[in-house]
C-alpha cells in the first residue's frame, strides 16, 4: 500500500445523473467528448499553467469516477506557494466547466491519501468529500485551518477559490460564461427542478454579474414563463 501526503482537492460534477438521464444520444456524445477534452488536455494543462516551472508531475496522484475528480499534490502543509497554486487549479477547473454548461462544487484540505492501482482511501479522503458535500452553493471551499497560514504571508484568506480567473472587462470571456448558463439552463428545462436547484444557478448568475457586470455595464436574471431564460436586467 502507497501513501502520498498533500494538498487534496476534490471536484463533483453537480446534477451529473440528471444531465445523462435528460440527454438524447446526440448530447452524450457532446457530454462524453467534454469530459475527454478536460481529463486529457485542460486538467495537464491547468497544473502546468498554475505551478509554472515548479510543478512536478512526479508529486501529482489523481484519480477519476464518473462525476468526481481527486488531486493530491505532494507538498509541506506550509507550503503556502503549492496551496495557492492548487487554488488556481481549481479556480480554472470550475471555469472550464461553466462553459460547458456544467456546474461544480469541490473542496481542498491537506491529508494523508493511501492507495493501491484499485483502491483509494483514508480518512482525509472522507474529510475533502464531506467538505464538499456540507455546503450548497457551485464553489470549492477552502479548509479553515490555512487561515493562519495566509494571515503568516500577509495575506488575505478567503474560504473559496475564485469563480473565474480572466480579465472582468473581458466580453468575449463574459459571452462564454453566459452561454455556458445558457447550456445548462437548456437542460433545466426539460423537466421539473426543485429550488436548490435554481439557487445554484441563481448564485453563478449574480457571481457573472457582481464580476463583470461594472466593467460591462451589463447584468443577467433568471426569468420563468413556461420555461427558464435568462436575459438582461433592465
Amino acid at each position: 500500500m502507497k501513501e502520498k501526503s498533500g494538498f487534496l482537492l476534490y471536484i463533483d460534477l453537480l446534477g451529473y445523473k440528471d444531465i445523462l438521464n435528460k440527454n438524447n444520444s446526440e448530447e452524450d456524445e457532446r457530454l462524453k467528448s467534454v469530459l475527454k477534452h478536460i481529463t486529457e488536455v485542460y486538467l495537464n494543462l491547468n497544473f502546468t499553467l498554475a505551478f509554472g516551472q515548479c510543478y512536478n508531475k512526479k508529486k501529482m496522484f489523481q484519480r477519476f469516477f464518473s462525476d468526481n475528480f481527486l488531486f493530491v499534490y505532494e507538498s509541506d502543509r506550509e507550503n503556502i506557494s503549492d496551496l495557492r497554486n492548487l487554488m488556481f487549479v481549481a479556480s480554472y477547473i470550475q471555469y472550464q466547466f461553466l462553459l460547458t454548461g456544467i456546474l461544480t462544487r469541490g473542496a481542498i484540505t491537506y491529508g494523508t491519501i493511501y492507495y493501491t492501482d484499485n483502491l483509494v482511501y483514508g480518512l482525509d479522503l472522507i474529510k475533502v468529500v464531506e467538505m464538499e458535500q456540507s455546503h450548497k452553493e457551485p464553489s470549492v471551499v477552502v479548509d479553515d485551518q490555512f487561515r493562519t497560514l495566509f494571515e503568516n504571508d500577509k495575506m488575505i484568506f478567503t474560504n473559496t477559490v475564485d469563480l473565474f480567473m480572466v480579465q472582468p472587462s473581458s466580453a468575449p470571456d463574459l459571452n462564454g460564461c453566459i452561454e455556458g448558463i445558457k447550456k445548462y439552463i437548456n437542460n433545466l428545462n426539460k423537466s421539473y427542478v426543485d429550488g436548490p436547484v435554481l439557487d445554484k444557478i441563481n448564485w453563478v448568475i449574480e457571481k457573472v454579474n457582481d464580476y463583470f457586470g461594472k466593467k460591462q455595464k451589463v447584468q443577467y436574471e433568471l426569468k420563468s414563463e413556461t420555461k427558464y431564460f435568462l436575459v438582461e436586467k433592465e
